[in-house]
């Protein structure tokens, strides 16, 4: 059963700082990254992988913080995190 994921981004977070990457053929659609993810920056997908199953996808319109607590979660590993570099 899929929720609707509530969470908004904090008015701070105005740029991503990183983003996710999940191989949609390891993902089962679990949805523990969705719940797990403070900035709600997952969702299920409308598209299936080779199982027949939707899986997570990053939503580019949310920023991401990359604090990885999708990856941490994810009991499959299909998800990795790239942290921007920030210039400093």
């Amino acid at each position: 059963m899929s929720k609707t994921n509530t969470k908004k981004a904090s008015p701070a977070a105005t740029a991503s700082k990183g983003r996710p990457r999940i191989d949609p053929e390891i993902c089962k659609g679990c949805e523990l990254c969705i719940e797990a993810c403070p900035e709600g920056c997952l969702k299920l997908s409308v598209h299936s992988n080779s199982q027949g199953v939707p899986y997570a996808e990053y939503d580019p319109a949310v920023p991401c913080t990359a604090c990885k607590s999708c990856a941490v979660i994810c009991p499959d590993c299909a998800i990795e995190i790239y942290k921007f570099e920030s210039g400093v």
